[in-house]
């Protein structure tokens, strides 16, 4: 469903389909959309994406496309682990200055577009394609026409009831939208639910043991 359905669904359920309150609706749904992406990492949400490191860089930039980094591969074997300052320092005293193939990596915070920078324990002597995993940057959903769901899937239930939630606390009826933000918080349990029945999973069929007893005839 779209902003603008959702937006529609919820003000006519309440009987507030006036400009201010629709337009106080879709406000109200994009900031729960951000909230809900930003709860959790959701499995439809992580995804790889590719870039290439020269040598000698110190401090790389995450594509975009990346929100929050979870693991790297440098090159085509070596994959790094996430350190923090104090350990690395601790352990690897000349790692700031030390050239080489990496084999962890720092956080750095962000740069004014807001995407991540890290650094290598080692400044690379070789320029190697790195391979990101990460959580898929944000996407706002700003046009009424955009889908939350195209991102996450099952939210729309969630969304839902967020929003009734949000109107009913304008309407200063705080009973019943305490009562839709407890469904809204249990329909955030569903899409965790949904993406693992409805995702490619390996099954494994386990034989089960059964004891046989032999009869003399």
């Amino acid at each position: 469903m779209t902003i603008t359905q959702l937006a529609n669904f919820i003000c006519g359920k309440l009987s507030k389909t006036d400009a201010a309150n629709v337009a106080f609706c879709k406000q109200a749904l994009r900031m729960r959309w951000g909230i809900v992406y930003d709860a959790r990492l959701w499995r439809q949400a992580v995804i790889p994406e590719m870039m290439t490191v020269t040598a000698e860089t110190e401090i790389i930039t995450i594509p975009a496309t990346i929100g929050y980094t979870m693991a790297l591969r440098f090159g085509t074997s070596q994959t790094l682990d996430p350190a923090n300052w104090e350990s690395l320092l601790r352990d690897d005293p000349m790692f700031y200055e030390r050239h080489g193939t990496p084999v962890r990596f720092l956080k750095m915070g962000r740069d004014s577009s807001k995407r991540e920078l890290i650094r290598l324990s080692s400044i690379p002597t070789t320029t190697e394609d790195m391979l990101i995993v990460g959580k898929a940057a944000f996407v706002p959903c700003d046009n009424d026409s955009d889908s939350p769901g195209d991102y996450l899937m099952g939210v729309d239930a969630c969304l839902l009831a967020f929003g009734e939630g949000d109107m009913l606390e304008k309407l200063e009826m705080r009973s019943a939208a305490s009562d839709k933000f407890t469904e809204a918080t249990a329909l955030m349990g569903t899409i965790k639910s949904i993406q693992d029945d409805q995702s490619a999973q390996t099954y494994e069929v386990a034989p089960m043991p059964v004891q046989l007893e032999c009869t003399d005839w």
